[in-house]
């Protein structure tokens, strides 16, 4: 396994160019939005120098919170990257992008082999979905040695302020195997951003933000950069039209404050359309701030929560609103719901209607359940 040594500073990288502060910040002005919404709130004495990676003129990067990494506006999302999907992978680096949200299974077969050589390895900065305590089985499937970003996926108050998640993540950044802690949410959102935020312990945030919990969820950014901590979004597209260009919506999140949006690519043609993002000479403006998110879109917020019977109304939710029904990543979408215990699926629904009760946005839980039922087994 080739070693792999993370630079602490741009200079240390074969493939980055010195760039001071000052500097990375009149680069990342060329969206428009500059860096301003990534340190707003910062108070530290000393500029420590950005970190980067894979550098390409007239890509914008932008500061990734305390982490110091110098990230592309627009990262790459490995939930549905394969073997086949790699040429896409390979040609969004190519054209700059610097970071991965690698995962389990079929996508880190695929990364592992591009990993194992080191001149590709220092190309980007890596992050992994999956527990700090389960660090050493990442490594060994990725080939690597030091993940720059584990990503926890955790989507309770209570499990993401477990002592336990930060002793497990300062054992394996003591040894060398991970840099910074990243906690992963898309269930539950205000409740574990809050509590993540309280915690201490996390370098960045990614949480789901979309028009639909947008509202919602703008007073915590403010909170979280005041902390000078980092905010990655997914999920962003949910709730628009499918022939609706995503380069305006994605501009006015990261003019709320976000500093990276994820999103998973399985063609080269949602490559060329999505790196407008990155690029510092597109011109196409932030959308119109919405005031009310779109009615029968679920906020994943939480609000239904805990169902009498048990029904991981979340879950289902996004798996088939968001996966199947708008993406149209139907086998992505039956992965994720053969993955949810058989008590807490739609078939344990009493019909009771409490959830369409309280939903703030009115979703037709109900008739959604069933068709996630009918349609993904």
């Amino acid at each position: 396994m080739p070693r792999h040594d993370p630079p602490t500073r741009p200079s240390d990288s074969p493939t980055a160019s010195p760039l001071d502060r000052r500097d990375f910040m009149v680069r990342a002005a060329g969206l428009g939005l500059g860096l301003a919404a990534g340190v707003a709130g910062s108070t530290r004495a000393a500029e420590p120098k950005v970190e980067s990676r894979n550098l390409i003129p007239g890509n914008v990067y932008r500061r990734l919170g305390r982490t110091n990494m110098a990230v592309s506006a627009l990262a790459i999302g490995g939930v549905v990257l394969n073997k086949e999907r790699m040429p896409v992978f390979e040609a969004a680096i190519d054209r700059g992008l610097n970071f991965v949200m690698a995962h389990g299974g079929k996508c880190a077969q695929a990364l592992a082999p591009w990993l194992s050589q080191a001149t590709n390895r220092n190309r980007i900065f890596l992050g992994y979905a999956g527990q700090p305590k389960a660090i050493d089985g990442a490594l060994s499937t990725l080939k690597t040695d030091c993940i720059d970003l584990v990503m926890a996926p955790i989507h309770s108050p209570k499990d993401a302020a477990d002592q336990a998640v930060a002793d497990a993540f300062a054992k394996a950044k003591k040894a060398g195997k991970a840099r910074y802690l990243c906690l992963v949410f898309h269930s539950n959102v205000p409740a574990v951003w809050k509590a993540g935020l309280e915690a201490g312990w996390y370098d960045v945030l990614l949480p789901t933000y979309n028009w639909a919990s947008r509202k919602t969820l703008q007073p915590l950014i403010a909170q979280t950069r005041a902390k000078d901590i980092g905010l990655i979004a997914m999920k962003t597209l949910k709730g628009i039209q499918k022939n609706q260009e995503p380069i305006g919506t994605w501009k006015r999140f990261l003019a709320d404050g976000i500093d990276v949006i994820i999103k998973g690519m399985t063609r080269k043609a949602e490559l060329d359309r999505y790196l407008a993002l990155a690029r510092q000479d597109d011109t196409t403006p932030p959308a119109s701030a919405s005031t009310e998110g779109p009615l029968g879109e679920c906020a994943l917020c939480g609000t239904c929560t805990p169902c009498p019977q048990g029904v991981s109304i979340q879950d289902v939710m996004r798996t088939w609103q968001y996966y199947a029904c708008q993406l149209g990543w139907r086998e992505t979408a039956r992965a994720h719901f053969a993955a949810i215990p058989a008590p807490a699926r739609p078939t344990s629904c009493a019909d009771c209607g409490r959830c369409e009760a309280l939903c703030p946005q009115h979703v037709p839980i109900r008739r959604l359940l069933r068709e996630a039922q009918q349609t993904l087994v």
